[in-house]
């Protein structure tokens, strides 16, 4: 019967995940980590360099590959995507309240950026940018149309869960 019962080093090896795959899931905790905290995305090359020489023997370390462009298309493309879903889904069931900014950027090209207060499940209130709308007519009615033909986009149902925020 102890036969069959794992010894407790073949229990710490990772040998069970292939590295390629586990270099993979670093590369996106790499991005993660240089997004979550602001970093220039230079830094992702030095970040990858630096787990190298920490760990020289590590064979998910040697398969890590980072560079700049990499790490951006990573944080816009998969973090971004899943980030913005993740909210959408959030506000689909949950109470929120809007905050919109209409300005011209350098090119004289409006926007209005939609930002959304929600509460977490730690009470905490979390202002989060939920998306930049470009716009031709600055006034009210036409604001208030883009703000509709979005959250209808988006099917998320604004008038049962939009919130007055004071």
């Amino acid at each position: 019967m102890l036969v069959k019962q794992p010894t407790l080093t073949s229990m710490l090896s990772s040998s069970s995940q292939n590295p390629k795959q586990a270099a993979k899931k670093g590369g996106i905790k790499m991005a993660c980590f240089i997004a979550e905290h602001n970093l220039s995305l230079n830094v992702a090359s030095h970040l990858t360099k630096l787990i190298r020489a920490v760990c020289p023997d590590s064979k998910v370390a040697e398969e890590l590959s980072m560079s700049r462009t990499k790490a951006r298309a990573i944080i816009v493309n998969v973090i971004g995507e899943t980030a913005q879903k993740n909210l959408i889904e959030n506000l689909r069931e949950n109470n929120f309240s809007l905050l919109v900014d209409e300005s011209p950027d350098k090119s004289t090209i409006k926007h209005l950026a939609l930002i959304v207060r929600t509460v977490d499940d730690n009470f905490q209130v979390e202002d989060r940018f939920l998306t930049l709308i470009p716009i031709e007519d600055g006034t009210a009615t036409a604001l208030h149309g883009k703000i509709i033909e979005y959250f209808s986009e988006k099917n998320i149902s604004y008038k049962t869960n939009v919130r007055l925020c004071i």
